[in-house]
């Protein structure tokens, strides 16, 4: 058996890794519209995020299809990452890294986790998420935060008691920062597995304009 072991060992690791990997690859279903587009709307948005260095996500290619609604989607998410501001964004980031892990949305979990750690949320943080309600990596303020999440994550939404209990540690402003952040990336998450959106090659170049340490560049 202890001769087996290793051999059970690199089967599990060959099999994540090439789960992973297929995930990158997948398919999208809808065109991923490329830099030579000849659409002015997109060309407009591509040259300005091109010409500052930027990224294009797989996410705004994804959109671009629809090119009267690109610039509208970027407002909206740059405006809850950055004129939404009544909450700190390590709480933001942490509610949406949640969401995302709840709703299955891989695609933007995978540019999430990297913007969360820019936060200052930290690796143990995330991987302690599943089972947040035991783990005492969170403070009561979080706590409350991720109930009130998960609960927005469900058919009957949120309770009273879970209300009551986030209602007495945030502001209504505050609250409806959250609530508006939490669907915007429900609807992220439906979208992107029913386009099969594929991940992002290279995490650090499409998340480098939307961390902490960053402007307001890209629409994620």
């Amino acid at each position: 058996m202890r001769k087996l072991l290793p051999w059970l060992l690199n089967a599990i690791l060959i099999l994540a890794v090439a789960g992973v990997s297929a995930q990158n690859k997948e398919t999208s279903r809808v065109p991923l519209i490329s830099n030579q587009t000849t659409d002015p709307d997109v060309q407009k948005i591509f040259q300005a995020a091109l010409s500052r260095g930027g990224y294009i996500l797989n996410l705004n290619r994804m959109i671009a299809n629809a090119p009267k609604l690109m610039a509208p989607a970027g407002a909206y998410a740059r405006a809850l990452r950055y004129t939404a501001d009544d909450i700190p964004r390590n709480y933001r980031e942490l509610m949406i890294v949640r969401t995302l892990q709840v709703e299955g949305g891989d695609y933007e979990f995978a540019l999430h986790t990297h913007m969360a750690r820019s936060c200052g949320i930290s690796q143990a943080q995330i991987d302690a998420l599943p089972h947040w309600k035991t783990s005492n990596l969170f403070d009561e303020k979080e706590k409350a935060m991720l109930a009130f999440s998960d609960e927005m994550d469900t058919r009957q939404g949120v309770d009273d008691a879970t209300y009551k209990k986030f209602s007495s540690l945030f502001t209504p402003r505050q609250i409806v920062e959250f609530t508006l952040t939490g669907g915007w990336y429900i609807g992220h998450s439906h979208e992107s597995r029913a386009l099969h959106l594929p991940i992002d090659e290279d995490l650090d170049k499409a998340t480098r304009d939307s961390g902490c340490a960053a402007g307001n560049g890209s629409s994620s």
